[in-house]
């Protein structure tokens, strides 16, 4: 059983995987927000929970750090891609994925299928996994910058551009868009410290041929900066979910949120959490269905519109508001 600040750091990076992989959890399961998001959102916080998990079970000395084994859970490649698609598909919701798309995903299915055959090589030869461990979480860790880095700056491209011309946007959408900006600035930040520590690394194995992370602190304070970067995205995540992420009102005493109808369109975001405008069940009910009634007003219009006539009709329903298309084929 490990003991003092291995014991409190696997404490800390299970309690960061358990939060992590709740919240990858709920959002597969969540039916407000755009659905493709919620699903980019919840496999980016299951790669990073898996993650966890494995740094946690080094930190409690339950298995080696170079085990072939735990390649399973390490697939740190997909977080750039997941992370990029979440916000892209919030700032965009009608965008419509194409086959085009797929190359974000050749790196990170690459090193999964990879992981599989090193783990089945390892099974019949021990040779091969005393040679090839010291090197693959190396490497990786280098490619994992390489990948994560563009990734990162590309969404914050993304928010900066959608949020250019605020003088046409709804305030809810302006506050929406000034959240994501906070969310990917501290992202980078966090990730570049964390990052520091696998350069430092990389250079100490392959220039001095002596791993930093053979160094029990270092390695603890390593894995704990990865940890937070999950952290800080699960506790975003949950303030999404309880719907204070972002406000739709301009002050604590503005008007109501029928009065913002005309000018703000609040319908049109997936991720409305109508609960925070009613104090009871009945006028919970009744704005459920005002909203819904809105968003299929606001589809008509953009059907019947003509510069929208060559768009797919799955488009301008997400457009419109709806968390996903199959809710409103099936009415």
């Amino acid at each position: 059983m490990p003991e003092g600040l291995n014991f409190f750091g696997g404490i800390l990076l299970n309690t960061s995987a358990l939060a992590a992989i709740s919240c990858a959890v709920y959002y597969f399961l969540r039916r407000k927000g755009n659905f493709r998001s919620n699903i980019f959102l919840g496999g980016f916080l299951l790669v990073f929970g898996l993650a966890l998990i494995r740094n946690g079970l080094v930190l409690f000395n339950i298995l080696n750090p170079e085990n072939l084994y735990l390649a399973l859970l390490w697939n740190t490649l997909w977080l750039g891609p997941l992370f990029f698609f979440y916000i892209k598909l919030n700032i965009y919701p009608h965008y419509i994925l194409r086959g085009s798309d797929l190359k974000h995903f050749v790196l990170p299915l690459a090193q999964s299928i990879t992981h599989l055959i090193f783990i089945i090589i390892g099974m019949s030869n021990k040779n091969f996994q005393e040679n090839i461990g010291p090197l693959q979480y190396p490497i990786e860790g280098v490619l994992f910058i390489v990948t994560f880095f563009p990734y990162i700056i590309l969404s914050f491209r993304y928010v900066k551009f959608a949020g250019a011309k605020k003088e046409t946007i709804p305030l809810w959408k302006i506050n929406k868009l000034n959240w994501f900006n906070r969310i990917v600035k501290v992202l980078f930040v966090l990730a570049f410290i964390n990052s520091s520590y696998i350069i430092l690394n990389f250079l100490s194995r392959f220039i001095f041929s002596n791993e930093l992370s053979s160094l029990p602190t270092f390695f603890i304070f390593s894995e704990l900066s990865f940890g937070i970067v999950a952290t800080w995205i699960s506790y975003q995540a949950s303030k999404l979910i309880l719907g204070k992420a972002y406000k739709y009102l301009p002050e604590e005493n503005s008007p109501t949120f029928e009065a913002l109808v005309k000018s703000e369109l609040p319908f049109l975001d997936a991720d409305l959490n109508e609960k925070r405008f009613v104090d009871n069940a009945s006028d919970h009910q009744r704005l459920v269905e005002w909203i819904s009634a809105s968003r299929a007003a606001y589809l008509r219009k953009l059907t019947n519109h003509p510069s929208y006539t060559k768009h797919q009709l799955k488009s301008l329903i997400y457009r419109s508001g709806y968390p996903n298309h199959w809710i409103y084929t099936k009415k």
